[in-house]
């Protein structure tokens, strides 16, 4: 997307040209937005980095922006949280306004109606990654301060059974302050809820002191611990937390089972690659879950879901990279009731499918302003 920069003599105005909406892609008004000129500039630079860490460590970009230490030896850290757009604004530099005119939806972990996901046609998987972590730079350089509460985000709560939960990221590339943690358990306490939050590595894409915030903070307010397992046999009375981490980092979870205790806490693991991994891992997840622990599905090689559906069938997806990663699961003994789709997407085809054999389904919702819910309340 390109920006036509025009300079009226009283405050500077950007105009960001309006994108074509192309067959398949559903597109958004944001409105307008205001966005402090450093952190724009910041954002826009972190991303050219993220870009470059990709393509030289070939790594995720889910994952890239805590990762490019690894890829670039250059610390570059996250921005701090913003302040949100309807409280005070930053006033070091003269403001720019932004027109957002028709910014395309693409990887907002998009579910409704079956509008986001399976009409996309962009053919290379590799490709889809790359939209995915571009949309949520494009969206933290544009909207800049402009991220909700956790309170705010209806669809991270749950009351009664449904099959496709969403949670929000706790780790540090989302920027998700402890004052809005604390607000949004709050609101469980307060309105008798369940928050779901959820990251991937212990000390690695999340602060452990951000885990012990947590789960201090659960406790203190009497929350219940709860896992996509009780979620699906319908044992979730009250008020209570459903704290989950995705992916591959075992010996990270395995870590944390001393903080995990320290508070009663059980979680779930939504694990991927779990076929590839060594005996020594397989020893360590027994382990997660001989303390309590959920251990659920994440596919087998961690691929975006409507892109595969798109260029290979539902029932090759299914066949491929779902089915699999339950029944190697179930082999070693693990009862598998949940599933959580890698970076939350989805469509309500592949739900219903999935759903026919696994309870509850977990998708993930963005604190920035403007996504859409998968899971609205």
């Amino acid at each position: 997307m390109r920006a036509k920069v025009s300079r009226p003599t009283a405050r500077p105005r950007i105009d960001v040209a309006e994108e074509q909406a192309r067959p398949g892609r559903d597109v958004v008004r944001h409105g307008v937005a205001r966005i402090e000129a450093r952190a724009a500039v910041r954002r826009v630079t972190r991303t050219g980095k993220l870009a470059h860490a990709e393509r030289r460590a070939g790594i995720d970009p889910i994952y890239a922006l805590t990762r490019v230490d690894e890829a670039d030896r250059q610390s570059i850290r996250g921005a701090e949280p913003g302040v949100r757009c309807e409280r005070q604004r930053a006033q070091r530099l003269p403001p720019v306004e932004a027109a957002l005119h028709h910014e395309p939806q693409r990887g907002l972990a998009a579910r409704q109606d079956d509008r986001i996901g399976m009409r996309r046609r962009a053919r290379d998987h590799h490709g889809h990654k790359r939209a995915h972590a571009a949309t949520l730079a494009c969206l933290a350089a544009l909207l800049g301060a402009c991220q909700a509460d956790l309170d705010e985000l209806d669809g991270i709560y749950s009351t009664g059974k449904r099959a496709v939960h969403c949670a929000v990221d706790l780790d540090s590339v989302g920027n998700v302050s402890l004052e809005s943690i604390d607000r949004g358990l709050d609101r469980a306490r307060d309105h008798g809820e369940i928050i779901e939050l959820y990251a991937h590595s212990p000390g690695r894409t999340v602060k452990l002191d951000v885990l012990d915030h947590v789960l201090a903070g659960a406790a203190a307010r009497d929350l219940r611990f709860v896992t996509y397992a009780d979620f699906a046999a319908g044992d979730t009375p009250g008020a209570g937390l459903a704290l989950s981490f995705d992916d591959t980092s075992v010996r990270a979870w395995h870590d944390t089972l001393p903080l995990f205790a320290q508070y009663g806490a059980h979680v779930t693991f939504f694990i991927s690659r779990y076929a590839a991994m060594t005996d020594e891992e397989h020893a360590l997840i027994a382990e997660l879950a001989a303390a309590g622990h959920e251990i659920a599905a994440h596919t087998v090689n961690h691929l975006n879901a409507p892109s595969y559906v798109e260029d290979h069938g539902l029932g090759t997806y299914l066949a491929d990279e779902v089915w699999p990663s339950i029944d190697v699961l179930e082999r070693d003994g693990y009862a598998v009731t949940s599933f959580a789709y890698p970076f939350g997407w989805s469509t309500s085809e592949i739900d219903d499918a999935i759903g026919k054999r696994v309870p509850v389904l977990r998708s993930v919702e963005f604190t920035y302003s403007g996504a859409v819910s998968p899971c609205p309340n």
